[in-house]
């Protein structure tokens, strides 16, 4: 399993009674076998204490008894118990209990025939059994409902996990467009105007439509930061940059599933995302590592989710990242991450959200 910064633990646990309940009445409640090891596990002190050699019989007739009468039992209610509300559910397998305990001990009467035992055991045992079946009942629907109720918690941390981190690439591309912004255009214009404003001062010179061209200018240049979209290039064009940045250095090869590049080049939040991750990693991968060889794979990991591989020939400093842009950027930006020594080289791994991806596991798509 892959390393990263936001894994899920799920504990505390809680379902209602309702919960329980709906669980019980939509599958066929009794377990007949497990039932019956209960039963057996009850008796057989107790009727081979009190009965001696003629509770032999009586054991194995009330176990036999319990798992036939507990199995009609599921098979009457599978056909009743999707028809029923749940309040009417609940009292036909209460009833259903009632009538295999009685049905049980019934059978254990005759048995017992002629005895002074044979009437307690029919009143008494036939409440005692209902009440076995259906506590057991109770137990494993409760089982069951907190399963159901761990799976879906789980897959809903896993969506919120996403929200986070998709909202953290969002915020690592506003923050890094910001930043060329401010130390582009916007400082750019803002010197120019500084020097255009004291050069006319210095001339005695500054007329108003000079100061209304230059606030013009400002006015434009700070709607950059309002663009909606302040991203980098597609990410086939990045990916040719970085080829050609290290031509003659390292040879960077780069292979994406082509659902997986349509999907970055509509969402360029996401692009934006990985093209910096791999402009890092390639680079560190370099310089750090003396890496010859970088091979890149992009491809979809499953629904709304890809995973990003770099392996280099590098040594293990390639691997490291640094402790700066690239790890600041895998911990805010991916899903989960790892950096491991494989043959030859180094690798590092990265899960990534990105919204629409196809599930192309086990199926990958042609590049």
């Amino acid at each position: 399993r892959l390393d990263g910064p936001d894994e899920v633990l799920v504990d505390d646990v809680h379902v209602t009674p309702q919960q329980v309940i709906t669980q019980m009445v939509t599958v066929a409640p009794f377990r007949p076998g497990m039932t019956g090891v209960l039963l057996t596990v009850i008796m057989l002190t107790a009727a081979l204490g009190v009965f001696g050699m003629r509770g032999v019989p009586l054991l194995v007739v009330t176990v036999a008894s319990v798992i036939l009468w507990s199995w009609l039992g599921n098979r009457v209610l599978r056909h009743v118990l999707p028809r029923l509300t749940s309040g009417r559910a609940l009292a036909a397998v209460i009833g259903t209990a009632l009538v295999a305990g009685y049905l049980t001990s019934a059978v254990a009467g005759w048995v017992l025939r002629g005895t002074s035992d044979a009437a307690p055991m029919v009143v008494l045992g036939g409440a005692f059994v209902a009440a076995m079946i259906l506590l057991l009942a109770l137990v494993l629907a409760v089982l069951r409902q907190q399963v159901a109720t761990e799976r879906d918690l789980a897959a809903s941390s896993e969506r919120l996990r996403w929200s986070v981190v998709r909202m953290r690439q969002v915020q690592w591309l506003q923050g890094q467009a910001l930043s060329r912004a401010l130390h582009g255009p916007v400082q750019a214009a803002v010197t120019s105007a500084a020097l255009r404003l004291d050069a006319a001062v210095r001339a005695g010179r500054p007329t108003e439509s000079l100061l209304e061209e230059i606030r013009t200018d400002l006015r434009t240049t700070f709607d950059v930061l309002d663009a909606p979209e302040m991203v980098g290039p597609p990410l086939e064009e990045a990916l040719a940059r970085i080829i050609g940045t290290w031509a003659g250095i390292c040879d960077v090869s780069a292979q994406v599933d082509r659902d997986v590049r349509e999907c970055l080049d509509a969402d360029r939040v996401a692009g934006s995302t990985v093209v910096d991750l791999l402009t890092e990693a390639v680079s560190n991968a370099v310089r750090h590592g003396g890496a010859t060889r970088v091979d890149v794979r992009v491809e979809g990991e499953g629904p709304d989710v890809i995973r990003l591989t770099v392996r280099d020939d590098g040594s293990p400093a390639s691997g490291s990242l640094g402790a700066g842009l690239g790890t600041s950027l895998l911990e805010a930006c991916t899903l989960e991450w790892s950096r491991t020594e494989v043959p030859g080289g180094q690798a590092l791994e990265a899960l990534l959200p990105c919204p629409a991806t196809p599930d192309l596991v086990g199926e990958r798509a042609p590049r």
